[in-house]
C-alpha cells in the first residue's frame, strides 16, 4: 500500500506469444514526424518544400533555387527574381521491400541482418503514414513470399507488423526480378519503392540492378544496403604481432 515492498512471482501462462520487431525506432521517428524534424534526417522518406509536384506558392528566388522555377510573371511585376515552390504531394504509394534471401541471415551480435531490416521497414512504415502517405509491404527472395498493398489506417498497420513478424530468411537466391516483375502487375500508379537489402560486393549489386531495370522506368526506387555492425572497425584494426 505504502511502496515500501516489492513481491515477484511468477505465474504460469500456457500459449504463445508474439514478439514482435524492435518498435524503438518507430516512436523515435513518429515524433521527427509530429514535430516536422524529418528535413535533418538522411531519409528519403521526408518532404521538403521546392522539389515536389503540388504547387504551393510563390517566394523570392535564392541561389539554391532551380531557375527552370522561376515564375517570369510575377518576377515582371516585383522586379525582383520570384519561383515557384512545390510540396512533395501526399497520399503517396509507398512500398518497402525486405530481402529475405541468404545472405540476410548472418547474424551480428545475436542480431540477424533481417532482424535489422524489419526493425527499419516498421520505423519507415511509421514515418510514411505519419506523412499522410500509404504504405505497403513486399518480402522475397527466389519468389515473392508475401505482399501487402499500399494502405493505411489501424488495421493496415496491425497487417503490416504480422507480416513483418512472420517473415523468414531461406537458404535461396535473391531475385531482384521477381521484385520487379510483381510490382510492375501489382502498381498500377507511380510509387516510391524503397529496397532493404544486403549487398555482398559490386556483382551481386550488378545482377540485382539489371533486374529491377523494369521497375525503374515507371517507379522512383532508393536501394539500402545493410552495413555489418563492427566491421569497419575490425578492419582498421592492426594484427597482433608474433612473438
Amino acid at each position: 500500500r505504502w511502496g515500501l515492498s516489492v513481491r515477484r512471482f511468477a505465474l504460469d501462462c500456457p500459449g504463445d506469444a508474439v514478439v514482435y520487431p524492435n518498435l524503438t525506432a518507430m516512436r523515435h521517428y513518429r515524433l521527427l514526424a509530429e514535430r516536422k524534424q524529418l528535413a535533418r534526417e538522411d531519409t528519403a522518406l521526408h518532404k521538403c518544400r521546392g522539389i515536389g509536384t503540388e504547387f504551393a506558392g510563390i517566394r523570392e528566388y535564392t541561389p539554391d533555387d532551380d531557375w527552370r522555377k522561376i515564375n517570369w510573371k510575377a518576377t515582371a511585376r516585383s522586379a525582383k527574381l520570384m519561383t515557384n515552390i512545390f510540396d512533395v504531394e501526399k497520399n503517396r504509394d509507398i512500398v518497402l521491400a525486405v530481402d529475405t534471401g541468404r545472405w540476410m541471415r548472418a547474424e551480428t551480435d545475436g542480431v540477424t541482418r533481417l532482424d535489422r531490416a524489419l526493425e527499419m521497414a516498421a520505423a519507415l512504415m511509421q514515418v510514411a503514414l505519419s506523412s499522410g502517405d500509404k504504405v505497403g509491404l513486399v518480402l522475397y527472395d527466389t519468389e515473392v513470399t508475401a505482399y501487402l498493398a499500399p494502405g493505411k489506417g489501424a488495421a493496415h498497420t496491425g497487417r503490416f507488423l504480422k507480416a513483418l513478424y512472420a517473415a523468414r530468411s531461406r537458404e535461396t537466391p535473391s531475385d531482384s526480378g521477381a521484385l520487379s516483375a510483381l510490382l510492375g502487375q501489382k502498381l498500377s500508379k507511380r510509387a516510391f519503392v524503397c529496397l532493404l537489402t544486403y549487398l555482398d560486393n559490386q556483382d551481386e549489386a550488378e545482377r540485382m540492378l539489371t533486374g529491377l531495370i523494369p521497375l525503374r522506368r515507371k517507379h522512383s526506387l532508393y536501394v539500402a544496403s545493410l552495413a555489418d555492425v563492427g566491421l569497419e572497425d575490425l578492419i582498421k584494426k592492426e594484427a597482433a604481432r608474433p612473438g
